[in-house]
């Protein structure tokens, strides 16, 4: 069975702390993905929760600098059902809600320009690129990417799909 996301279009990113979302570039077919600006902290909120497996595709333009990373949590996103009280949103940066996943075996596919150390990614700001990230056995409740932008911001385009 297929999980996509929820929209089935590329993701938005939110900044960390502030929840501030920033839209994907859409309607012109050569301009798709999410500016990000440098020296910020953004995450992508994945999706797939009833998926066990999930794959996340990247992609970014030649002058990013990023780290990325992912992260999962088991707290909930509010408490007491529909209009309760908020509990750890997907941006939040509270000490021990969400978890970076950094196995020594994770393989994560990539192209040239970018480095993979286990589950987090790097690029060098001098090659477009794109990686291609499989979870497996995945049981958290929520996860979300986490992409620090180094000195040069630029353009990346997140997508998730799962399937059981």
């Amino acid at each position: 069975m297929n999980y996509a996301h929820p929209t089935g279009l590329e993701l938005p990113a939110f900044i960390l702390t502030s929840g501030t979302k920033v839209e994907p570039r859409i309607g012109d077919p050569a301009q798709k993905g999410v500016t990000l600006a440098s020296g910020t902290t953004y995450v992508f909120a994945l999706g797939g929760e009833s998926a066990p497996l999930e794959s996340i595709h990247i992609v970014w333009d030649a002058a990013i600098v990023v780290v990325l990373t992912i992260e999962d949590s088991n707290m909930p996103s509010g408490l007491g059902g529909p209009g309760g009280v908020a509990d750890v949103s997907n941006f939040d940066s509270g000490a021990g809600n969400w978890i970076q996943e950094n196995p020594t075996t994770a393989y994560v596919a990539i192209s040239a320009g970018a480095t993979a150390t286990n589950l987090t990614v790097t690029t060098a700001g001098t090659t477009a690129g794109g990686a291609m990230i499989h979870l497996g056995n995945f049981g958290s409740r929520r996860s979300r990417l986490k992409a620090v932008v180094g000195g040069t911001g630029g353009v990346i385009r997140v997508m998730p799909h799962g399937k059981a």
